[in-house]
């Protein structure tokens, strides 16, 4: 990655990731619902998924960002960025989870039933439900993202120290570690037990995706590259994994192993080692790509829903839990499929652009000083209203 100075201009926002970050929430948000866009959405590059993607681009950034803040501001004021950062997640989180209830408890009342979709434990037993939230043990459906990106930032701090003092490569064995263990020893399924429900991404296993991310964003923030350069025999040998592994995603080729073999091989719930294999691969030649073209990626559409990813992901994930609870007026037809998809972009984007409003207006209340009045100045004024206001 090119070297970037730590002037102003370096500090704006990377419209090309972005973009891509926007890319990810719009593959993540069709893929969550019932659309015949998916065709052109659900896992179009082979076992990788855009969450893989998403998450990956939230470690980057988190690298390069607060590694920057972090030589401006010093490492107390980094850390406290950071856990702030964290805090606004977790209540970002809450209040999706309280909505997402309140959608499932709503439904639930008005038809006498609760809805296919909806979170057992809310329904069945929703003070239980409300009690389990605030833990982040609970983490049903869809709010099982900002939960686990919550422990990513509580950890970012330590990560960063320790990549100052050159330890990345320590850092990046350690995490692959943990992933190993998570793949040989857990179960490839979700942990659901009881009131504990700990959602589709297990933290042993995904951390990697995020820390990743971090070591290569904080070498970007150092004018560093840890890639080697393209090599042409290195690009055929990855193209070639890569469209073998789309072949037998998508069916146009026979399992070369065993049913069982195959699922630990590709379950998602670990990032398995295939998964890893793929994401690696397309996270290079996305690399190389944005590295040569990168006005290629400047799309300002998916770049103001990147910009904005929080506020987004969360709007996506409300809409996604309405559609999924009233099957019958959302997506039994083609024509209601589609109007849901467009129902469900449309939100995200007046979400982007609402967020973005706000955004301008504290930029402008911040840029605007306070400048106190001289004394003179105010004895004028004051003069002037005592003037104006007595009566004629």
């Amino acid at each position: 990655m090119p070297h970037e100075s730590l002037s102003p201009q370096s500090t704006q926002r990377l419209q090309h990731v972005d973009a891509m970050r926007g890319l990810m929430l719009v593959m993540m948000a069709v893929d969550h619902i019932p659309s015949d866009l998916q065709i052109a959405t659900n896992h179009i590059f082979g076992y990788v998924s855009a969450a893989a993607g998403f998450v990956f681009l939230s470690g980057l950034m988190a690298g390069r960002v607060y590694s920057r803040h972090r030589i401006r501001e010093g490492a107390a004021a980094c850390r406290r960025k950071i856990y702030a950062r964290a805090f606004t997640l977790y209540k970002t989180h809450l209040l999706t989870f309280l909505l997402v209830f309140v959608g499932a408890i709503g439904c639930t009342l008005a038809t006498g039933s609760p809805p296919d979709a909806a979170p057992p434990l809310m329904v069945d037993q929703p003070w239980a439900a409300l009690v389990m939230a605030p833990t982040l043990l609970y983490q049903p459906g869809l709010l099982d993202v900002l939960p686990i990106y919550c422990l990513f930032l509580v950890g970012l701090p330590a990560l960063l120290s320790a990549l100052e003092r050159g330890r990345h490569k320590l850092i990046l064995a350690l995490s692959f570690a943990g992933w190993l263990l998570t793949n040989l020893l857990q179960t490839q399924q979700p942990i659901v037990a009881g009131w504990i429900n700990l959602g589709a991404f297990n933290f042993g296993a995904w951390q990697f995706i995020f820390v990743s991310g971090v070591v290569f964003g904080f070498a970007w923030a150092k004018g560093k590259t840890l890639l080697p350069p393209p090599h042409a025999l290195v690009i055929a040998l990855m193209l070639s994994l890569a469209a073998w592994l789309w072949v037998i995603r998508h069916g146009y080729a026979a399992v070369p192993w065993s049913h069982d073999t195959f699922i630990w091989l590709t379950n998602k719930n670990n990032i398995a080692p295939l998964r890893l294999l793929n994401a690696a691969i397309i996270a290079y030649f996305f690399a190389i790509s944005l590295q040569r073209f990168p006005n290629f990626f400047r799309v300002p559409p998916l770049a103001l829903l990147g910009r904005n990813s929080l506020q987004v992901f969360a709007a996506h994930v409300v809409v996604a839990h309405a559609i999924l609870f009233l099957p019958a007026q959302t997506y039994a037809t083609t024509s209601s499929r589609w109007i849901s998809t467009g129902v469900m972009l449309g939100a995200m984007f007046l979400t982007a652009l609402i967020s973005e409003t706000r955004r301008g207006w504290r930029a402008v209340e911040t840029a605007t000083p306070h400048v106190p009045l001289s004394a003179n100045q105010d004895q004028l004024i004051n003069g002037a209203s005592a003037a104006t206001s007595s009566p004629r």
